[in-house]
């Protein structure tokens, strides 16, 4: 009855009446308050369908978006014509995220095509691995134990560079960004800190705390340039005076960022980095 009771609910999202519909499916009111009572598969079939089409949504108010009538009819069918099974459910994951971002079935597409990759032993690499579990440690954890759960349902071991990977998507899902934009943040951040060390003619360890520092920092930094946020900071003069070298690198950086988001970037994030890269000297 459970299913029933949520169908319902969708209703009542919407302020709509339910009467029909489950009269349709011979549910009484009684029944329906009952969390222990029990409907045939019959039943429950005949109030989804009455359901979707009445409310205009598939699925039934589980989306913050409707997925009007004929949606799933539109996946099933591209996804039929796919020579394989694991094709066919990565072209619904695919096509299903351009519906709605509510649930991760990015991630279950990247996973699909992670075990073809592995069984026609194709390694994809990860250059920014180290910094992906700098950035998302926690989503890191949770991907290296589900590479394990992975390995014991198939009987397959994905590469750690996978981890990397399915630390996105993760990140994914508890933020508002998607794994693509975490990603090319990671990058863009790589990138500067390369150009830290080319310019200033040293090597940052990854595992020492001030490479940790730095590109979290950068990371964050993109993150307040792509959101538009003001930093409440007033020591440009200060710092330009102070740490000449760092100061015009760091002009230099968010110059280059600039041309790369298409967006400006204050004077305050540039006397941030500026203090950030200063303490590498």
């Amino acid at each position: 009855m459970a299913f029933a009771q949520a169908i319902v609910q969708a209703y009542q999202a919407r302020a709509m009446d339910p009467a029909r519909a489950l009269e349709q499916a011979q549910i009484t009111p009684t029944q329906l308050r009952d969390s222990d009572a029990r409907i045939s598969s019959g039943q429950l079939e005949a109030l989804s369908a009455a359901a979707m089409r009445e409310l205009d949504d598939e699925a039934l108010g589980w989306f913050s978006r409707r997925l009007p009538w004929g949606s799933y009819g539109m996946l099933a069918r591209a996804s039929l014509s796919a020579p394989t099974l694991g094709l066919a459910l990565a072209r619904w994951c695919r096509h299903h995220a351009l519906l709605t971002d509510d649930i991760l079935l990015p991630m279950a597409d990247h996973i699909a095509m992670a075990l073809e990759r592995c069984r026609r032993g194709i390694r994809l690499p990860n250059p920014l691995q180290h910094d992906i579990m700098v950035m998302f440690p926690d989503e890191y954890r949770i991907a290296e134990q589900g590479l394990h759960a992975i390995e014991r349902e198939e009987g397959l071991s994905l590469p750690p560079e996978e981890a990397g990977y399915l630390s996105l998507h993760i990140h994914a899902g508890i933020s508002e960004q998607n794994a693509g934009d975490s990603l090319t943040n990671i990058r863009l951040a790589a990138d500067c800190i390369a150009k830290i060390e080319t310019e200033l003619g040293i090597s940052l360890r990854r595992t020492e705390l001030k490479y940790t520092r730095l590109i979290s920092h950068v990371c964050y930094m993109i993150l307040r340039i792509r959101a538009q946020e003001e930093v409440p900071l007033q020591m440009d003069e200060y710092v330009r005076k102070m740490y000449p070298r760092a100061y015009q690198l760091a002009e230099k950086l968010c110059k280059a960022l600039e041309e790369k988001l298409c967006l400006p970037i204050s004077s305050a994030e540039v006397t941030l980095l500026a203090i950030h890269i200063q303490r590498v000297l």
